[in-house]
């Protein structure tokens, strides 16, 4: 028997056969979540360290003239005065862009680190297929959505309880170290919609009370 052959379109392209080989199903949801992670990702800060760079260097180098250079012996002349200036001011600028810098790295892992987590969850509901039933897989608990704030704000916390879900169920604490704060100083809740055995529930707990699911 002979294998299929790649066959021509119209524009004069050959189109090859795919090779076979093991593929993860993703839903259209997880994948405009991925699409989103990844678009928040932005280069890395240059600017920021370039601009900081640019003012430190100003700011040294105005340093030494004023320490060696040849600036008028009087302490109080204009010179002096605005060589002092020039100093203060990019060496503060130049602080400054490097923390903006720090900050967005930190953004940045951030965001790539949830894309990971994501990628990982997808990994590991797939590894067990085959070594379970579809009658005990029903008995685990999948988390459908789950939003931690108030109704000023939520932040979605789906990917946090999905990691801690063991046989037994899920058992959690509803707090800022789910996420973060999403809304400071208001109490909170979260909103859980998970399925288990085939069915649909949804949960609310207030802001430092346990969530125990099923």
């Amino acid at each position: 028997m002979t294998e299929p052959g790649p066959f021509r379109m119209s524009q004069g392209y050959d189109v090859l056969q795919p090779k076979t080989g093991r593929a993860y199903p993703v839903p259209c949801d997880e994948w405009d979540f991925l699409k989103r992670k990844l678009g928040q990702v932005s280069t890395s800060p240059w600017l920021y360290h370039t601009i900081g760079s640019l003012l430190g260097g100003a700011a040294i180098s105005t340093l030494v003239t004023i320490l060696f250079g040849t600036f008028p012996p009087a302490s109080s002349s204009p010179a002096i005065i605005v060589a002092w200036a020039v100093v203060a001011v990019c060496g503060i600028c130049a602080v400054v862009c490097f923390f903006f810098a720090d900050q967005q790295r930190k953004v940045q892992v951030v965001q790539v680190s949830d894309v990971v987590t994501q990628m990982e969850l997808i990994e590991r509901r797939y590894e067990a297929v085959g070594q379970s039933s579809d009658a005990t897989s029903s008995q685990v608990v999948k988390i459908i959505s789950a939003r931690y704030g108030s109704p000023d704000k939520y932040i979605d916390v789906s990917s946090v309880l999905t990691q801690r879900i063991s046989a037994s169920g899920l058992t959690v604490i509803a707090d800022n170290k789910l996420g973060g704060d999403p809304c400071p100083g208001v109490v909170k809740e979260m909103i859980v919609e998970y399925e288990y055995r085939g069915q649909r529930w949804t949960k609310n707990v207030k802001e430092n009370e346990d969530l125990k699911l099923p």
